[in-house]
């Protein structure tokens, strides 16, 4: 399996946000009736998508294993105290995805590494979406408890549209992991070696 640092220059060759997903918040956008309205929107949906596509270099798959990945490295050398906070928060989801792979799994062992929950662009990186979109709604409910604000949702909502970029980055981590975009459910290893051991019974009998 490739390491931090062969992810990390993966993402680097991609220069720039895929505009796919620029067009499609294009037409979502046409649906409001006052112009300026339109280019506020679609600024704040291009702004969103590059800082999310940023953030692609701190948030990727490899967040589930418990300690610190290559992920959380960067976050804590280059973006200091915020990086502590950042990785700690996202070691409470490594820690959360764990035990729910083993519950789901039936075993006592927390290893979810390169598990289904996490190296798939669903569930995996809906969930990391939502992780995410949880802090930062605390961090926003803090900060407006201390400086109120009044923005009006449907910017917030076209903010949080950039979040779409974290499946492009997903996407070229578990390529070059090897492993499929999309899986089955995974149950419990034991199932699977009593059935590999029934067939192997039935093999040697024939």
């Amino acid at each position: 399996m490739p390491s931090g640092q062969v992810h990390i220059k993966a993402w680097r060759k991609v220069k720039f946000v895929p505009p796919v997903f620029f067009t499609l918040g294009i037409g979502l956008l046409m649906m409001s009736a006052q112009w300026y309205e339109v280019w506020i929107r679609l600024g704040i949906l291009y702004i969103s998508l590059n800082y999310h596509w940023i953030l692609c270099r701190y948030i990727d798959p490899d967040l589930d294993q418990l300690g610190v990945t290559a992920a959380e490295g960067r976050m804590i050398r280059e973006l200091r105290w915020v990086g502590f906070f950042f990785s700690a928060y996202w070691t409470l989801y490594a820690y959360a995805i764990n035990l729910l792979d083993s519950s789901i799994k039936k075993e006592p062992k927390l290893s979810a590494h390169r598990s289904w929950l996490t190296h798939t662009l669903f569930p995996g990186t809906v969930l990391r979406q939502l992780w995410y979109i949880m802090g930062c709604a605390i961090v926003m409910r803090l900060v407006y408890e201390v400086v109120p604000y009044y923005i009006h949702w449907t910017y917030v909502l076209y903010g949080f549209m950039g979040t779409w970029s974290f499946f492009i980055g997903d996407g070229i981590h578990i390529e070059l992991d090897g492993l499929p975009l999309i899986r089955r459910i995974e149950h419990g290893t034991n199932k699977r070696r009593k059935r590999r051991r029934r067939s192997r019974r039935t093999k040697t009998r024939n």
